[in-house]
């Protein structure tokens, strides 16, 4: 299975066997909005203060979607970007928007939820940033993310 959303990048799902897999589609498919007054520029932000529906005005950010296999739910950002940008910081916030918008729409399935997978081929050295995004992911909601082009069930 080869997940290719936006036409430059690939995420590689090498399933050997032959589990049942299930991709949802987000970005681009689903349309959430945020109720709350959480806000992502506010670094002592309180997940508490979060909250979305499928009404109003400013949607959330949302990672690409959502893969899941043997009772685990695995969010994917799929990026085609270099060393430069913030691609990793922009990935980190749609996780965290994304995971929090499902826990509280989806409370019974939360527990399912494993670190989430950035993918980006353009760039495969390990970024300076990287560790700092992964901890504020971490300190947000539970998880960190990984970073990886493909993955093998």
């Amino acid at each position: 299975v080869v997940i290719n959303p936006n036409r430059e990048t690939y995420f590689i799902v090498n399933n050997i066997w032959h589990i049942p897999v299930m991709f949802k589609a987000v970005n681009w498919c689903i349309t959430i909005y945020r109720t709350g007054t959480y806000n992502l520029d506010t670094e002592d932000r309180s997940t508490s203060l979060f909250s979305s529906n499928n009404a109003g005005v400013d949607p959330i950010k949302r990672c690409e979607g959502f893969l899941q296999f043997n009772n685990s739910i695995h969010c994917i950002e799929i990026k085609n970007r270099g060393r430069r940008g913030n691609w990793l910081k922009d990935a980190r916030e749609k996780f965290e928007e994304t995971i929090l918008s499902f826990r509280e729409h989806h409370p019974a399935l939360a527990h399912q939820i494993a670190k989430p997978i950035l993918c980006n081929p353009t760039y495969t050295g390990f970024h300076q940033n990287e560790m700092v995004q992964k901890r504020m992911l971490k300190d947000k909601i539970g998880v960190e993310f990984v970073r990886q082009n493909e993955i093998t069930i």
